[in-house]
């Protein structure tokens, strides 16, 4: 615990970002023995950057009160906080020469458990794109993978949205703390993500979303995946940066292309024509590409509940047939006003079938 709050009180001192916190922490055997440090020992280590490194420690120590009041609060709203130094931590991320000191995450504990793809593009996105995105995430289903995006409009959302419709588990990370949601629009996908993967993020929870902090937000999304793939962009956007900077950090970057003449595919079309990402044509290809594994086949069979009348019945045989559908899909598909399925619903949950989830999901519970 000790350890943790020394780190958030580092970086809340100007000019000590991850890099250098961990160069400090390196030289000085750890957090610990870096705040015991006396200016004589800063001095032999650092030479004339001795004094000025030491006035960065004595602010650091200023800021422990405050670092202790984030550690627990985190504590208290069930956000995790994981060190570069823990063995749970991303192991792609880790690979990055300016990956995050310190990241908050809440959701589903395990990092590491499959590869990662982040799936970016343009907020402003086509018809095109979102189709794309829906059948990429389809023909995944099968797949041990995870989804990785920003929670952005556009893309990023159907990237999420698509995942969790699959039963793939997937990734947020935020350009903000996990007290705020951006856009807020998207509160109910950010419950949703919170239940089916993770909300990541470098900044303490109170941090107000910024145009700033989205750049930083964009080399985790190409650092924790093992590979990238721009769906739709213009010529200039964030998906672009986040592409290159997935190239700087030797990771594949993939771009589907399209029209010469839609702004939509300029970026794309860019990313290939300077071989700066390989072209995509489906999803078999990023199967291949990243030797993905079936998942495991499981024998467990859903049966209808006993006790039930034949309306219950029926609306539980179309949730067993249709697992990822949400509520609304249910009612299309049973022809049946959201009103009167809803109370179906109620029963069902009362009688132990299922339970309603955020953004209503629907979990089967026999």
């Amino acid at each position: 615990m000790t350890d943790i709050i020394q780190q958030i009180a580092l970086l809340k001192v100007k000019g000590l970002g991850p890099y250098n916190c961990r160069k400090l922490i390196s030289d000085f055997n750890g957090p610990q023995q870096l705040f015991e440090g006396k200016l004589r020992l800063f001095s032999a280590k650092y030479e004339k950057r001795g004094l000025e490194i030491y006035r960065k420690i004595q602010l650091a120590k200023k800021e422990l009160i405050n670092a202790e009041k984030i550690f627990f609060e985190c504590e208290l709203n069930n956000i995790k906080i994981c060190s570069y130094y823990d063995k749970s931590y991303p192991k792609q991320l880790k690979e990055c020469h300016d990956a995050p000191q310190l990241i908050f995450y809440s959701g589903k504990n395990t990092f590491n458990s499959s590869p990662l793809i982040s799936i970016v593009g343009t907020r402003d996105c086509s018809d095109y794109g979102l189709r794309l995105v829906k059948e990429i995430c389809a023909n995944l289903k099968n797949f041990n993978v995870t989804i990785v995006s920003g929670l952005a409009k556009g893309i990023d959302y159907s990237a999420h949205y698509n995942a969790i419709k699959n039963n793939l588990i997937t990734y947020a990370i935020l350009g903000h703390g996990h007290k705020h949601i951006y856009p807020k629009c998207h509160s109910d996908m950010f419950n949703l993500i919170k239940e089916n993967g993770k909300l990541i993020s470098e900044f303490e929870p109170s941090t107000i979303p910024t145009k700033f902090n989205f750049p930083k937000r964009n080399r985790i999304i190409a650092g924790i995946a093992d590979a990238t793939l721009v769906v739709e962009s213009k010529e200039r956007g964030g998906s672009l940066i986040t592409a290159r900077i997935a190239n700087s950090y030797n990771k594949d970057v993939f771009a589907i292309p399209g029209k010469v003449d839609s702004a939509n595919s300029k970026g794309c079309n860019k990313l290939i024509s300077n071989n700066e990402a390989l072209l995509i044509n489906s999803s078999s290809e990023i199967i291949k590409l990243m030797e993905l594994k079936k998942k495991a086949v499981t024998n467990q069979v859903v049966t209808i509940p006993e006790g039930l009348n034949k309306t219950e019945e029926k609306v539980m045989h179309k949730i067993i047939s249709y697992p990822n559908y949400n509520t609304d899909e249910i009612s299309t598909l049973l022809s049946m006003n959201s009103h009167e399925l809803q109370s179906q619903l109620t029963t069902l949950e009362l009688k132990g079938a299922i339970k309603l989830l955020f953004g209503k999901k629907i979990k089967i519970l026999n």
